[in-house]
This record gives structure tokens, C-alpha cells and sequence, in this order.
């Protein structure tokens, strides 16, 4: 040590030595940018490409603007011809445009709801040209405040859900779409009465999303619920909203279709969790929002229920996929002779096989059912098991069409697995891949078996002439290894296959299993500046109070560019938001607030 210290102050008696010394330590010392951490790498393993971030905003200097309520939504570029803006909708209301180098806030809106209502936004709005359509809950002023300045949870009394269209250009409802307060009812299973829609028992949390036929101007925006936690009576439900129709005949003529997943009276005991029941719910709850398969003419939407019953001869679609489209008008296409005896517990491989329009999750021979570690499964069926665990739903597919002409889906699930399905006919399973294994094991139990291992939307990319699929997976034990899970799509004897192509961290590393033990965000591809290295961007969330962890990981080979700390503990769920090499991150102290964007300039050496 001594003799370190003496070539030290040696060194620093040389004025150039000296000054290159400061200047080297003010850039090891500066807090607003973050260099690479290589992880397990190096730099020789790194390439050219390793990127560098320079936070700009929130800093001491720069705070940027915050929000009562959390940012559930993802972040949105609009540019209105004078320059682009990014556009944020927090829970408590407000719309935003905020300025992209200092997160200032250019100009908000707060959308409307009655005298002592509050509004509550969590779905991602849609953005239609210079129209932003989006739906809100509306929830109870707390006694003394003001509207918009309060901060709500899920678990809020929900009153009313809203659905309305913004003017970007003016910042204000648009005069030819009156407001929407959603409403709808349909047949029950048994024939002898209906099912209401019921604000108190519904959540939307699912991203707007939008289809056009051909002929039309504006098209269709798809709205859809869940519940929070699963209080029952909880469905499925979706809305068509016709925007053409709004427009020409006010809000009356604006709903155009209604779907409920499981149209059951008998929910069990009102107000308490039914995510373990088996009864009713399939809850629309993905928060990236159904699939759109969209060309020309006309378009395909999928589906995706989660956790509840599922009986075909009841309309019961729980732990599905389901292909409609225009009018929401939805036949399984199934055998009728196949599936006349049809067993919730242990459908039959040829019923389920029969349906065109259905798929319904199952196994590959060979493979077993969950197997938690405290056995809770035992006995059990596979239907069974994933009933009581709620392991299926929460995410949204990914649509693929292969160079054999063969179009398919890739469906993750909470269970861990990602299913291979063929788009044209749902009841054909190609594949179900294990990303990650069940959590838990014995003296390290799943903290959340509720939560699953995955609930997101594939990234779909290409490396050389194969399609790549990047899903996040995550764990809730201390054992078993998570992260970015990258998949090959390959041909063998003209049938699609997943095939193992990377995972970051390396799955074999003790830094997979430090990393990923909480929902992270959905995966944003980039290429910085000019460079032709495509990037895969995704935050690792922390606990409130902690640090988010923002990684780019280079596609190629899954190696990683940079991972840096973040101001907050970022936000589950969202999709990074990338425009002229800045990423923009929400950030929310909890689920119920407050909130603000975090921006990050990207740059190579």
C-alpha cells in the first residue's frame, strides 16, 4: 500500500499527470452518467458498441415534472407539427405532453368526471393521428381534496369507466365525441338471465387497441377489463368501439359490439378473490392489450382470458386464446361431436385439437403439470393445478408468419412456458417451451405462485433470416435463474419449433439468480446512431424505495451494452419509449404514486 501511495503522489507532482487525474476522477465521480457494467463479461466481450448513458432527467438540476398517481401506462411520441412531445396519461387524470430534452410539462389536460369523482387511468391511450382516444375509471374525492390531485390503487371503489377522444391540436375533448360511460349486459350461460357489466367488478388495465376494414375512416378501438385481484362476480369483457359511428351518430351509436369470456350469474361470494375458484372470470387483464392481426382488408383479433372457468358447453372461455374479430362475433369453431362431453378438469386432445378458433393451453407428451414445492398439486389435473396456482393469462401474443407460409403465435403464459400456435387454426399446438422453472423449491418457497414467471408481450425480431422472439420472465424465489429469455423459431420437417438462443444474464451465472425477481418492463428494440447492432432495452424493477436497473443487451447474442441504475424503482408492465437515442422509463414510488419519466441519452464511444 505504502508503495502505491508513494508512485501516487509521485505521479501527481507531474502537471499533466495531474490534470489528466482530476479530470479522470470528476468523471468517475459525476452521479448523471452511467458507464458499463459488464457483469460477468468484460470489455473484450463487449465489442465496439458498448453503449454509455447520460441521464437527463430527473437530476438535481433538472428535475423534470411529477404526478400524484402512478404511470401505469406506457409513454407515447406525438408530434403535432411544431415538434415532438412525449405524451403521458398518470392515474390521477392528467394527460401531458412533456418536453423531450428536460421533462418539463408543455401543456396538460385533465379528462372529466362528475362532481365528487375522481378520475383513475391506468390503459395505454390510442393515438389516431392528432386524436387520442382513452378510457378511465372514475373513483370517490376523497373528502376536502381536489380532483386530479389525488393518488388511487386498483383496489379503489371503481363508480363509472369512461371512454372519450382528446384533440391533440386544440388539448380538449374533441367536440364530435361525446364522452362514453360504458355500459352493456348479455345472456347468461343457463339461458334465464343476463349478465351485467358492473363497474365496481371491473378493472382496464389493457392498452387500447385498433383495427379497420376496409371502407372504413377512423376504424375500431378495442377496450378490455378484468378485475383487481379477482373480486368476484369477475369477467372478461370487451367493448368494440366504432369511431366512425361515434363520430356520425354520437355516443349512442358508439359501442358497436360487447363480448363477455364466461357469461356466468353464479360467481360464488361477492367481494372476495375468485382467482382460485374456478368460477367465472377469463379476465382481459394484459396490460400490453389484445393481439390486432391487421392487413388490408380487414383484421383478426386474439384474445387472451386468464385465470376461471372454462367449459366450452357453457360459452366458458377462461385460460384461452380466442380468435374474432370485426363485431366481436366469436364461434371456437370445435367439433361438436368431439366436445359434447367436455371435461373442465381433462378436456380431450381431440376436441381441443378440432377448434379453429380456440386454442386452449395443454401439454407436449412427455411433460408434467406444475409441481410446487409444498405439493399443493398433488392429485391433481392439470386444469386443476393451474386453476389453483392462476398461472395462465396476462399476456398478449405475438404473430409470426414463417418463410414455409405457416403463420403462428407465440404465447407466454405465468406458468413459465411459451406456447407455439398456429394462427390459421388455434387448435394446432406446434410447441410449449420451458423458459424458466417453477418457483420454488423446498426451504425456499414462491413468494407469489399468484404472480407466475412471466406476463408480458414477446419481442419479435430477426437474426440473419430466423425470427427471434425476447420474452422477460421473472421469479419469486432466491434459487432458480430469470431473465431475458431469447428463442429461435426454426423449421424442422416442415414443423415450427422453438430453440434455445440466449438468456441474459447467462441462466448458468449467479447473477441470473440475484437478477429479475420482480415484474420488469416489456422489451423496446433500438439501434443506436447508425450503427446496424440492434439493441433489446428493458428496466428490471426494484421494490419501492430501491433502484430500478435499466440493461441493453445486444440481440445478436445476448451480451451485454450497458446496465445502469435508475433514479426510481421503475414500473412493470410499460414499454420503454426510444426516439433519437433518449429512452423514456416511467418511474412510480408505489402503485398508487407518485410518478415521473426518467430520460436517458444513449451514446457509443
Amino acid at each position: 500500500m505504502n508503495r502505491i501511495t508513494t508512485l501516487l503522489r509521485s505521479t501527481l507532482k507531474h502537471p499533466y499527470l495531474r490534470l489528466a487525474f482530476l479530470i479522470l476522477l470528476a468523471a468517475c465521480s459525476s452521479s448523471e452518467s452511467m458507464g458499463t457494467d459488464t457483469g460477468t463479461g468484460n470489455d473484450a466481450d463487449i465489442s465496439v458498441e458498448t453503449l454509455t448513458l447520460e441521464r437527463l432527467f430527473p437530476t438535481n438540476d433538472n428535475p423534470g415534472k411529477s404526478y400524484a398517481g402512478c404511470m401505469f401506462a406506457s409513454p407515447i411520441l406525438y408530434d403535432d407539427g411544431s415538434g415532438p412531445l412525449l405524451l403521458i396519461f398518470e392515474g390521477g387524470g392528467t394527460i401531458a405532453g412533456l418536453d423531450l430534452e428536460t421533462g418539463d410539462e408543455v401543456w396538460s389536460f385533465l379528462v372529466p368526471a362528475p362532481t365528487g369523482e375522481d378520475p383513475f387511468g391506468l390503459a395505454t391511450p390510442l393515438i389516431l393521428d392528432d386524436l387520442m382516444v382513452l378510457t378511465y375509471h372514475t373513483t370517490p374525492t376523497p373528502e376536502g381534496e381536489e380532483p386530479g390531485s389525488n393518488s388511487h390503487t386498483v383496489m379503489d371503489h371503481r363508480i363509472r369507466h369512461r371512454v372519450v377522444v382528446v384533440d391533440l391540436i386544440t388539448r380538449d375533448l374533441h367536440p364530435d365525441f361525446p364522452l362514453i360511460d360504458l355500459a352493456t349486459s348479455v345472456p347468461d350461460s343457463a339461458g334465464t338471465g343476463m349478465v351485467e357489466f358492473q363497474a365496481r367488478y371491473a378493472l382496464g388495465r389493457s392498452a387500447i387497441v385498433h383495427g379497420k376494414e376496409e371502407g372504413d375512416d377512423l376504424g375500431r378501438a378495442y377496450i378490455t377489463f378484468g378485475n383487481g385481484r379477482d373480486i368476484q362476480p369477475w369477467h372478461g369483457w370487451a367493448f368494440e368501439i366504432d369511431l366512425d359511428a361515434w363520430r356520425a351518430g354520437g355516443s349512442e351509436a358508439a359501442v358497436s359490439a360487447t363480448f363477455c369470456t364466461t357469461p356466468e350469474s353464479d360467481c360464488g361470494q361477492t367481494n372476495v378473490s375468485g382467482s382460485k375458484s374456478r368460477l367465472c372470470g377469463g379476465g382481459l387483464w394484459a396490460p400490453s392489450g389484445p393481439l390486432v392481426i391487421q392487413d388490408e382488408a380487414n383484421y383478426s383479433l386474439l384474445l387472451a382470458p386468464g385465470n376461471g372457468q372454462l367449459d366450452l358447453n357453457r360459452q366458458d372461455y377462461a385460460n384461452t386464446l380466442i380468435k374474432t374479430g370485426p363485431g366481436l362475433d366469436f364461434d371456437p369453431g370445435c367439433d361438436p361431436d368431439l366436445c359434447s362431453d367436455f371435461d373442465p378438469d381433462a378436456p380431450s386432445l381431440s376436441c381441443i385439437q378440432s377448434c379453429s378458433n380456440l386454442f386452449i393451453p395443454r401439454l407436449l407428451p412427455g411433460q408434467s403439470r406444475p409441481d410446487p414445492a409444498d405439493g399443493r398439486c398433488e392429485g391433481m389435473t392439470l386444469f386443476e393445478c393451474w386453476g389453483l396456482l392462476d398461472f395462465i393469462g396476462g399476456s398478449t401474443p405475438v404473430y409470426i408468419a414463417l418463410q414455409n407460409g405457416i403463420n403462428v403465435l407465440a404465447y407466454p403464459t405465468k406458468d413459465g412456458h411459451i406456447y407455439l400456435v398456429d394462427a390459421d387454426h388455434l387448435g394446432t399446438m406446434y410447441d410449449r417451451h420451458k423458459m424458466v422453472e417453477q418457483c420454488g423449491v423446498p426451504g425456499d418457497q414462491c413468494i407469489w405462485y399468484w404472480a407466475g414467471m412471466s406476463v408480458t408481450q414477446p419481442t419479435l425480431t430477426n437474426v440473419g433470416d430466423e425470427p427471434v422472439v425476447l420474452v422477460p420472465t421473472f421469479m419469486g424465489d432466491n434459487t432458480h435463474p430469470a431473465g431475458i429469455v431469447g428463442l429461435r423459431i426454426v423449421i424442422e420437417n416442415d414443423t415450427p419449433r422453438f430453440a434455445p438462443f440466449w438468456t441474459y444474464p447467462d441462466f448458468a451465472t449467479s447473477e441470473a439468480v440475484d437478477r429479475f425477481r420482480r415484474h420488469p418492463s416489456r422489451l423496446q428494440l433500438h439501434s443506436h446512431g447508425a450503427s446496424e447492432t440492434e439493441v433489446g432495452w428493458v428496466v428490471e424493477t426494484a421494490r419501492p424505495g430501491k433502484k430500478a436497473t435499466l440493461h441493453a443487451i445486444r440481440v445478436s447474442d445476448g451480451k451485454k451494452l450497458v446496465s445502469a441504475k435508475m433514479k426510481g424503482p421503475g414500473f412493470r408492465y410499460t414499454m420503454p419509449l426510444i426516439h433519437d437515442d433518449v429512452v423514456y422509463l416511467n418511474t412510480c414510488g408505489n402503485d398508487s404514486g407518485p410518478s415521473y419519466i426518467e430520460a436517458y441519452r444513449i451514446s457509443a464511444p
